[in-house]
């Protein structure tokens, strides 16, 4: 233990003591800060005009269609046929807004009924009475319930849309306006609302930002990092370094204290990073409305998941790449050795990103167990799928026997290889090594 805490110690003042490593970390902080300011700097020039609009009026329309029916003597009768709808929204609106439901029932195609309470909505919704339901606090503003908010729900715009249109028309009847006039009216053309979408089981589009966040996040540690430990290894043996540490040291403490210290250095650099784009975001999120309006609120569940299965999943991949990097002794050799793994971790990357939008297929499901993947894939399906504890425990649980055998299978082949020098050894010979040193 005391041995791998001086490499340990070692291996993070190479990181801190690196010009290039903290210049790189506060200029890419830098970076990412003056993007967030770039709104703010453009409305700072902005000549302040309005852009205009135009939303289109439309009728209102009842339960009824009314259908032409061509008799066998070639007479035409015009029949009305009761609509049947499959779907139920509700609707509170204390202050009487809506005079009539038609309008929605007819953008919407399901019915419409009228509750006494907000919490009516929440409670009908829940138990699936009700796709969804609005609440209607002014002409400006409403809240929209529903079980599940995908990132295409289009829900909230549409009812937007429809209220606007009844709103604007009721109120130029009531001052004599016909239609020709109506663009002259700034307070009424111009309107629009502000609907809070509240998932009551799950909110998918705010899911899947967070879930495409982190796991770019992860993605590019796993690879900048992975690179870096492979590299040093290899930079070790090709230096002959490797010969005075191992007469120092021993060679499971020199490979772990490798491994922690690029998790270590790489989770402060990830750290400062997105600590400047959030701060800075939030700085100017009102600069930001227009174009990107996240309120920066990761759910409890899915940050100790990210912790958990990213440092994990991470350290996975360390003691893969150090392992990788231990079988060569140039570092020329480097990326045809770690080529195979490399090309692994992209290829999960690519169908989690694939999958988000279908986080509870059968693959992402067998890819949430494998220890390969189940960093990105058991983080996707906590933050827009619908996973049981179990299976996390479980998935978990797979990770870390994996990491605990890859951490042995590496040790074994580090200090196996150590001192071999020459042509780069396979994986195959290697494993065929340890199994002739065991027997």
């Amino acid at each position: 233990m005391k041995a791998f805490g001086k490499v340990l110690k070692f291996e993070l003042s190479n990181y801190f003591q690196s010009k290039g490593y903290m210049i790189t970390t506060f200029l890419v902080a830098l970076l990412v800060a003056v993007v967030m300011f770039i709104p703010t700097i453009i409305q700072a020039f902005d000549d302040g005009e309005e852009p205009s609009g135009n939303i289109e009026i439309v009728e209102d329309s009842g339960d009824i269609i009314e259908e032409d029916i061509v008799g066998e003597d070639g007479s035409v009768e015009d029949v009305e046929t009761p609509i049947e709808y499959d779907e139920l929204y509700l609707l509170y609106d204390p202050q009487n807004l809506v005079d009539d439901l038609s309008a929605l029932k007819m953008h919407f195609f399901a019915d419409w009924e009228e509750v006494s309470s907000e919490s009516e909505i929440e409670e009908r919704v829940n138990s699936g009475e009700a796709e969804g339901g609005f609440v209607l606090k002014s002409e400006y503003e409403a809240t929209f319930y529903a079980l599940q908010i995908p990132m295409t729900d289009y829900r909230a715009d549409r009812f937007e849309n429809v209220f606007v249109q009844m709103n604007r028309v009721k109120a130029f009847e009531e001052m004599g306006l016909d239609e020709d006039a109506i663009w002259n009216i700034d307070a009424y053309y111009n309107a629009y609302m502000d609907i809070e979408s509240v998932a009551l089981e799950k909110d998918g589009t705010m899911g899947f930002v967070y879930a495409y966040v982190l796991i770019f996040i992860l993605y590019f540690m796993i690879l900048m990092y992975g690179n870096m430990i492979s590299t040093s290894v290899t930079t070790e043996k090709s230096s002959r370094t490797i010969e005075v540490l191992v007469t120092s040291t021993s060679t499971n403490a020199l490979l772990c204290g490798k491994v922690i210290a690029g998790t270590i250095a790489s989770v402060f650099q990830t750290g400062i990073i997105m600590g400047a784009g959030v701060v800075s975001y939030m700085i100017n999120k009102p600069a930001w409305n227009s174009l990107i309006n996240i309120d920066i609120a990761i759910p409890t569940n899915l940050l100790i998941t990210f912790a958990l299965f990213g440092t994990m999943g991470y350290i996975f991949y360390a003691f893969l790449f150090g392992m990788l990097g231990a079988l060569v002794s140039k570092t020329e050799d480097i990326s045809k050795s770690t080529s195979p793994l490399l090309m692994i971790f992209i290829i999960v990357f690519i169908v989690t990103m694939y999958s988000l939008m279908i986080p509870d297929s059968i693959w992402m499901k067998v890819m949430s167990y494998l220890p390969f993947s189940s960093c990105n894939a058991m983080l996707a399906r906590v933050a827009v799928g619908n996973v049981e504890f179990w299976e996390v425990a479980l998935s978990f649980g797979v990770l870390v026997v994996s990491n605990i055998v890859v951490a042995w299978v590496a040790a074994k082949i580090y200090r196996m290889t150590t001192l071999m020098y020459g042509n780069p050894i396979s994986l195959k010979t290697a494993f065929k090594m340890i199994k002739k040193n065991k027997n």
